[in-house]
């Protein structure tokens, strides 16, 4: 009988330890996610995601900003009229994909380097999406023209 204890203690406590390790890195993660940042003003108002039929093309672990930096972090996925963002998996708790219609983004390249092009939503003023110019022209290439961005003089 004492073995039996043993062992069942023996497996409960890792259990638990894994388990009460897994709600403090849900409860960190969830307390540092922007649901009322910038990411989480982009997703109240495009909410969702381009269903797969529709995605035409996808552009995975991308650097840039939505209200805050994403290194290596930020997916992009296209479909005829629309620019879907979403996280990687390590941040995809709290950072709900979001899909922003191609007529309602006003895209401007500030820099050439680094984060070069800020995209705008209209319903979502003041705040903006950075991309990397090479990225912008992937994209625009990829939409064979129906998305353009203002490019710097």
């Amino acid at each position: 009988m004492e073995i039996v204890s043993i062992f069942a203690f023996a497996c409960i406590i890792p259990i638990a330890a894994l388990s009460a390790f897994g709600l403090i890195i849900y409860l960190i993660i969830k307390a540092q996610t922007p649901r009322v940042g910038v990411w989480g003003k982009f997703a109240e108002k495009y909410h969702g995601e381009i269903p797969p039929e529709q995605v035409i093309a996808t552009f995975n672990r991308n650097s840039g900003s939505v209200g805050m930096h994403y290194n290596g972090a930020l997916n992009f996925t296209l479909s005829e009229n629309e620019l879907g963002v979403s996280a990687a998996a390590i941040y995809a708790i709290g950072h709900k994909p979001f899909k922003i219609p191609f007529e309602e983004i006003t895209a401007v390249e500030k820099h050439k380097l680094f984060f070069g092009v800020h995209l705008l939503a209209e319903q979502v003023p003041g705040k903006e999406i950075k991309i990397s110019a090479g990225l912008a022209q992937q994209i625009e290439k990829a939409s064979n023209g129906k998305w353009t961005y203002e490019r710097k003089g």
